[in-house]
């Protein structure tokens, strides 16, 4: 603990006091963060700029059902803390094992036995750019893509021509998992995008009572509509020693520490709400790392016309899967080129949370198109409902037993990350322009590096530590996972630099 920190601890202990810290944002970071904080006695405040909590991690009502507007997924089930508050919480998941169809370019099924065949061998050759990436960073070439690695994979292989062309047009399925294209993604990064180990699972009944179980120890430190537009530090060498924070709604206070956990996209767009600005290395990195732009489109039905009455009620599979590679027909492909659709069925989801619901992933460039054309447009709108019904048709039109004249949707719903002013996007990634990745995330999650009052530069020096899914590489970035675990290390740190045991 410094001379500064010891201090202030004596004097607010000779008023039955602990240190103030401000969280700045609720999401699961911010809350995790808040949490441990609060059981230490610490006097907490979250500021969070929205009219909710949760952040990324967001439902809203579709056609009577809940739906999670952001994160759906847990991933790595093995000592996975998410894991450990969903089985606290009674949240119901399942297994991503789907019942799967795959669609070729022309809309016509592949052979189950094909598709599984290279649908198993392009899994395995992520697999092996992980490794690869692990084993060879040193030597890997930046400009280097794990697109790149994969279709050479895909070339040197004993498949057929035919198997060749699926296998790549796959290659458009895993654009989704990282929220940007493959060939944006950095191959010799890519050792950082690990996560737990064990397998991955759908949030069946929404992220809700997670995000409530976080917030629980928290609700009267939160104030809502709270948007951060300054914070003012001075180096702990000073007397003063606060950082202070303001607010668009007129709230000016200060506080011992503060906790960051704003989305990467967010700190790139607003640098200059620090006051002096960060570290120029610092600001570097932030401009640097990657940030995709996922987003969902979800349309309601009043059944679910695509089971088949023989699957009725059974289990497992808990849902049902289309991929769609490369579709030739549909109005986007000119502009967008070789694309890949997945629908995701929720209508068999287990313990009584299923309904009449198809899920879109869709990521850039599509993302790139619609969020200008959405953005202003009233949910549930006619012109809404036709822009969501222009992209999504050809699709479910393409699904078992559908008749246009009566599986007409009952309500569409697009999530817009990219055009909310508190995310700008959707998770961070690592992208091939990173020149040094591994560095670029050190720099946020250590606050710069070592400041000449601890390991910390931001932390130690000015009171600011930095928390959010982006500062956690290399483990578990652009997951649920990642933003506690980086929430519940910003607040262990702040106990440690007062000399209390986290």
């Amino acid at each position: 603990m410094d001379d500064r920190r010891n201090a202030r601890l004596a004097q607010l202990a000779a008023q039955n006091k602990m240190p103030r810290v401000s969280v700045i944002g609720a999401g699961i970071s911010g809350l995790r963060s808040a949490q441990v904080l609060l059981q230490k006695g610490f006097q907490v405040t979250v500021l969070e700029a929205r009219d909710r909590i949760g952040g990324r991690v967001h439902q809203e009502k579709l056609n009577g059902h809940s739906v999670d507007m952001g994160a759906n997924w847990i991933h790595g089930m093995n000592n996975n803390p998410m894991a450990r508050l969903a089985a606290q919480t009674d949240t119901v998941v399942c297994k991503d094992d789907p019942l799967s169809v795959v669609f070729d370019t022309y809309g016509r099924p592949i052979p189950g036995d094909v598709a599984e065949k290279c649908e198993e061998f392009v899994k395995a050759l992520l697999d092996q750019a992980e490794e690869y990436s692990h084993r060879n960073q040193a030597e890997i070439n930046p400009s280097r893509t794990v697109r790149d690695f994969m279709l050479e994979e895909i070339a040197k292989s004993k498949l057929s021509a035919e198997f060749r062309v699926i296998c790549e047009q796959m290659l458009r399925g895993y654009d989704s998992f990282f929220a940007d294209p493959l060939e944006s993604q950095s191959l010799k990064f890519l050792h950082l995008q690990d996560g737990h180990t064990g397998e991955d699972v759908f949030v069946a009944s929404t992220y809700k009572a997670i995000v409530q179980s976080l917030a629980l120890e928290a609700s009267e430190a939160i104030q809502l509509n709270q948007e951060v537009v300054k914070i003012t530090t001075s180096p702990r060498a000073d007397d003063a020693g606060a950082v202070t924070i303001e607010t668009k709604a007129g709230l000016v206070e200060s506080f011992d520490e503060v906790v960051m956990t704003c989305p990467i996209g967010w700190l790139q767009r607003n640098k200059g709400v620090f006051n002096p600005r960060l570290p120029p290395q610092m600001e570097k990195a932030v401009d640097a790392i990657g940030y995709g732009g996922l987003e969902k489109i979800l349309v309601s039905f009043p059944t679910p016309f695509w089971d088949p009455p023989e699957r009725k009620g059974m289990s497992p599979p808990a849902f049902c899967q289309w991929d769609f590679l490369s579709p030739r027909s549909h109005p986007y492909t000119p502009e967008l080129g070789s694309w890949s659709q997945m629908v995701i069925s929720l209508s068999s989801l287990p313990g009584g949370n299923g309904h009449p619901t198809l899920l879109f992933y869709i990521c850039p460039p599509l993302t790139h198109k619609l969020m200008p054309i959405l953005k202003g447009m009233e949910p549930h709108s006619e012109p809404y409902n036709k822009v969501l019904r222009e992209i999504t048709e050809p699709f479910y039109a393409l699904l078992p037993h559908y008749n246009a004249d009566t599986c007409r949707p009952a309500s569409f719903l697009a999530s817009q990350w990219f055009n909310d002013p508190f995310a700008y996007g959707s998770y961070s990634n690592v992208r091939v322009t990173q020149n040094n990745a591994a560095e670029d995330f050190r720099m946020l999650r250590t606050g710069g590096g070592k400041g000449k009052l601890g390991h910390n530069l931001m932390g130690h020096d000015r009171g600011i530590w930095f928390a959010g899914e982006h500062t956690n590489a290399p483990r578990a970035i652009g997951t649920t996972t990642g933003a506690w675990a980086s929430g519940d290390r910003a607040a262990r740190h702040i106990l440690l630099a007062y000399g209390m045991k986290p």
